[in-house]
């Protein structure tokens, strides 16, 4: 059940079938491109907000346990200072995680160079 859940509220694309004309190739995949274009400009304005499925409850990303009903109460809560402050924090975590991930990976190597050596 678990399983069909996910595939239903996936983003994954489906895949095309080859043996249609090129003709509709082209109008789907035009379609296609204008459908990811609004997908990234909606990511870039609302990253931090996600949907569970079935879209009709939002949750801020950043913000713990924080869930919406309406837009008005998401555009209310992206404008508040501890969004804000989450927002922030949670960047900086990520440029922690990013560089001891890197550092993690410079070791690695320089181990798997000495034990090459042997």
């Amino acid at each position: 059940m678990y399983k069909r859940a996910y595939l239903y509220c996936s983003n994954a694309p489906i895949p095309i079938n080859l043996e249609e004309d090129p003709e509709t190739n082209k109008e789907e995949s035009s379609i296609n491109e204008q459908k990811n274009d609004v997908e990234n400009e909606n990511k870039n304005i609302d990253e931090s907000i996600k949907n569970y499925p079935g879209n009709k409850v939002s949750y801020c990303v950043h913000c713990k346990g924080k869930t919406f009903l309406n837009q008005e109460s998401v555009d209310k809560h992206l404008a508040s200072k501890n969004h804000l402050k989450n927002v922030k924090k949670t960047k900086k975590n990520d440029e922690k995680m990013e560089e001891v991930r890197r550092q993690f990976i410079k070791r690695m190597a320089e181990v798997d160079k000495r034990l090459s050596q042997y």
